[in-house]
């Protein structure tokens, strides 16, 4: 019993069937609102709407759509709870609907776009990766997530932009880290657009940097870094992680990149900086780390699964953190906590002496 002296609600096996069969009900349908909302925010519907109802012809000329496609369309967003008709044959928003409005304060399109092109028909993979071991991603496209990267520059620019997150909010504080305190020469393997460094430069007027990453993304750091006060400072380097990065650093950063890859091609990675680790050099992880008890890993279970339906990834523990290490002939010899809303910490790594 309760303190209120009511039995709670697992103890009646028909209470406890009767929630289960409620949950499995809102299962089915609702990846179908998922979908819905996805589909409608990326042809810009919501936005369409933003001023007020409108009627599906006048909606068809203006999103470019077949009136007989996008009828289905808004019919279904009415069955979904997102739009309502109004007597005189309009469409508009209802207060769900309006959530997707892409242009409002805090809005979570962005994000529901993302997922909806990252994650959505990867996480259908799963039942063959636990089967097979196969990637789910590459199950549902055909083709592992970074090698897509390369050949579909929108695809590149949408995924860098996704994970790229506000690095001012921690980038700071990073700098300031004893670690960084006599850098001369950065190194952001696998940096993006260059932001993370461009922060972190602009707190080390000293500090020169290179951004390394895929030759994709070069056009989009020529911009962040001409925006940038410390972009005279910073160059773009474009190239392969698991071939030949640039060496003569004093810092290695890996913001959120080994997170992406199983056990493996992880341990390729970092033995590949290992070996520009010279003259005291050393490499700065950032990543989330896994707690070691189950009750402790819940936030962190989603993020570990759209790792491993993306692209075999994963979060891990410090203590895997620490074998990946070992295994590349580095040592981990500390771990900075930051505050930031992430949950990243800041792991240092060298070659053991």
């Amino acid at each position: 019993m309760t303190a209120t002296g009511l039995a709670p609600v697992w103890a009646s096996p028909l209470a406890l069937f009767q929630i289960m069969k409620a949950s499995l009900h809102d299962l089915q349908t609702a990846f179908k609102q998922f979908q819905l909302a996805y589909t409608a925010a990326r042809i810009g519907l919501p936005d369409a709407l933003a001023q007020g109802a409108r009627t599906s012809d006048d909606l068809a000329d203006t999103l470019a759509i077949p009136a007989n496609r996008l009828n289905r369309l808004l019919r279904a967003m009415v069955w979904a709870g997102y739009l309502e008709l109004h007597p005189d044959a309009a469409y508009a928003l209802t207060d769900s609907g309006r959530e997707l409005i892409s242009s409002t304060p805090n809005s979570p399109v962005g994000g529901l776009i993302f997922q909806g092109r990252f994650f959505y028909q990867a996480w259908g993979g799963l039942f063959d990766y636990i089967k097979n071991g196969k990637i789910p991603y590459e199950t549902a496209h055909g083709v592992r997530i970074f090698d897509q990267l390369v050949d579909d520059p929108d695809l590149a620019n949408a995924f860098n932009g996704g994970f790229a997150a506000r690095t001012a909010e921690y980038s700071a504080e990073i700098a300031r880290l004893p670690v960084f305190a006599n850098a001369r020469r950065l190194v952001d393997i696998g940096g993006g657009d260059g932001r993370l460094l461009l922060d972190i430069l602009a707190e080390l007027p000293a500090a020169r940097g290179v951004v390394f990453d895929l030759p994709i993304l070069q056009t989009d750091a020529a911009k962040a870094i001409a925006a940038s006060p410390a972009g005279d400072r910073c160059t773009f380097a474009a190239g392969d992680l698991f071939q030949s990065i640039p060496d003569a650093a004093d810092l290695y950063l890996l913001k959120w990149v080994v997170h992406d890859w199983e056990d493996e091609r992880a341990v390729r990675l970092l033995r590949n900086v290992a070996a520009r680790l010279q003259d005291g050099a050393k490499l700065i992880l950032i990543e989330r780390l896994m707690p070691d008890a189950l009750a402790d890993m819940m936030p962190l279970v989603q993020p570990d699964m759209n790792m491993l339906c993306l692209n075999g990834g994963g979060e891990r523990t410090r203590a895997e953190y620490a074998a990946l290490l070992h295994a590349a002939g580095l040592k981990l010899t500390a771990i900075e906590p930051i505050e930031n809303p992430y949950g990243f910490v800041v792991m240092i790594a060298e070659a053991p002496r």
